[in-house]
């Protein structure tokens, strides 16, 4: 019996423990502790025990997009960035209502042949858009290349003169 309460009292068997050793960490101002117990938390809601149950294991995986659209006879969803098809059709639907043409002509021609939602080509080096866009921030900081500068003698002159003109201006 003793034993038990002593790996009970040792393990984080649920939130409510979890709570509590937080609470003592940062009372008693272990902050060790309290990082320690802050690592422990995961992003993943499957990491939850909530979702750890057998039935889980026995639910089919969800269709593929690819027969989902085929079964609800969907066309092919847009593409993210342009390439020079795309490009093409957007120039055509803009001539189309320069040209006079009504907006539901214009409407009819995107959804028959949709154009790319972004006008500019994916950089080959870099991650996908719609896998950046999920990314937490500090995550995207550490993948999205910084601009280099290659000096900032230029960027002080620019600071300088704006500086003076707006001295001027008082």
């Amino acid at each position: 019996m003793v034993q038990s309460e002593q790996v009970n009292s040792s393990i984080i068997v649920n939130e409510l423990q979890l709570g509590q050793s937080l609470n003592k960490a940062v009372s008693s101002g272990d902050s060790a502790k309290f990082a320690y117990l802050l690592s422990m938390l995961s992003d993943d809601v499957l990491d939850q025990p909530q979702f750890q149950f057998a039935c889980f294991d026995r639910i089919k995986p969800a269709p593929d997009e690819t027969q989902l659209r085929k079964e609800f006879s969907l066309p092919e969803s847009a593409p993210l960035f342009s390439d020079a098809e795309t490009m093409l059709r957007a120039t055509n639907q803009s001539q189309l209502f320069a040209e006079g043409g009504s907006i539901t002509d214009v409407r009819l021609l995107a959804a028959l042949a949709p154009t790319a939602l972004v006008a500019k080509k994916e950089d080959d080096n870099s991650l996908p858009a719609d896998i950046l866009d999920i990314l937490p921030h500090w995550k995207r900081a550490d993948v999205c290349p910084k601009p280099e500068y290659s000096s900032s003698e230029p960027m002080i002159e620019l600071l300088n003169k704006l500086h003076s003109s707006s001295q001027t201006a008082l």
